[in-house]
C-alpha cells in the first residue's frame, strides 16, 4: 500500500479576512502513512501560510 496524499480541509480567519478550503498533501512534502495528524498539521499550515503570504504580495502590487 502507498500513501497518494493526505485531504486537509481548513477555515482561518474571520470575515471579511478568511480563508477556506482543501489541501492535498503528498509524500513530496514530507508526510509518509505513519504521519501523526500533528505532523500533517503543521505541514498544512506552512502551505497556508505560504498561500496567504503570496496573496499578500501580489494584491500590493
Amino acid at each position: 500500500m502507498t500513501l497518494s496524499y493526505f485531504n486537509v480541509s481548513f477555515s482561518a480567519g474571520k470575515f471579511p479576512n478568511s480563508l477556506n478550503g482543501q489541501l492535498q498533501i503528498t509524500p513530496d512534502q514530507g508526510v509518509t502513512m505513519t504521519s501523526s495528524q500533528e505532523d500533517v498539521a503543521t505541514i498544512s499550515k506552512k502551505l497556508i501560510q505560504a498561500m496567504v503570504a503570496d496573496q499578500t504580495e501580489q494584491e500590493s502590487k
